[in-house]
């Protein structure tokens, strides 16, 4: 009588334990849909970047050549805002 009353209790535990385990590993797969989408859209991204095209003279790092040798020049550009400190403004 008490073989059968803890059979029938292990048999629940196993299902409870079982479906915990399958939600789990949803919970996992669908986690890792969503981190391969995010990477998937970054490189895709990226691939868009690099493939296209720019104009030599708006490029950050541009190549000049001299003869025989190349020397690399960079451009930097500086934005500024307005706004901020508080002076007097007249």
């Amino acid at each position: 009588m008490i073989c059968r009353d803890l059979s029938d209790e292990l048999v629940q535990f196993d299902l409870r334990k079982e479906q915990e385990l399958r939600q789990v590993f949803l919970d996992l797969a669908a986690g890792q849909m969503e981190k391969n989408e995010k990477l998937q859209g970054k490189w895709y991204a990226m691939k868009c970047l690099l493939d296209t095209p720019i104009k030599p003279s708006l490029r950050a790092i541009q190549f000049v050549s001299n003869n025989n040798t190349t020397t690399t020049t960079t451009t930097t550009t500086t934005t500024t805002t307005g706004g901020g400190g508080g002076g007097d403004n007249k």
